[in-house]
């Protein structure tokens, strides 16, 4: 197992435990749940998602497309790092009926649509990580509300065993 700390808002530290039940996330799957990004810019080389514990991740290599190799993992990078993970992991939730009345076919529509946002994301870094292949995220819906044809969803994640870690807020879209 893997422990991962994460330290919320009010700054109540809490570990998240990669279970060792997780099941491998298909390539085709996380392709689906990406469907918004062009395949060069879709760093996740694999996922493990678990009820428990949520979703582990692993990244190839970040290009940055406005500047020469920069060698340790940014903001930005986090970012989109975690960007793609949260729809990933929101893809899972839709697969194990925590965000019914979706499926995997409305919830990619909701995605091409642009109806599927963050609207809060918090980063912060306890020590620098370097920019290589294969850096991890682990990330976890701590709370789903369904409200008037939307889906309000928080995440919490880490990257690196806690080296870099926050929160985010995401919305979904259902009906206009």
């Amino acid at each position: 197992m893997t422990n991962a700390i994460i330290e919320s808002q009010d700054n109540y530290l809490s570990t998240i435990t990669c279970s060792e039940d997780a099941i491998e996330v298909e390539n085709d799957t996380i392709k689906s749940c990406l469907s918004v990004y062009d395949l060069e810019h879709i760093y996740i080389k694999s996922a493990r998602y678990s009820t428990k514990s949520g979703l582990t991740a692993t990244f190839k290599s970040f290009k940055y497309p406005f500047s020469k190799k920069v060698k340790h993992f940014t903001r930005e990078q986090a970012v989109a790092f975690m960007t793609q993970a949260a729809y990933v992991l929101a893809g899972q939730l839709v697969h194990t009926g925590v965000l019914s009345p979706l499926d995997m076919e409305r919830y990619q529509r909701l995605n091409e649509e642009e109806k599927t946002t963050l609207t809060r994301v918090e980063i912060k870094f306890k020590r620098q990580i370097a920019n290589t292949d294969g850096i991890k995220i682990t990330i976890r819906n701590v709370k789903c509300k369904k409200i008037l044809g939307k889906i309000f969803l928080r995440f919490i994640f880490s990257f690196q065993d806690g080296s870099c870690f926050g929160e985010s807020d995401a919305l979904i879209t259902l009906e206009e």
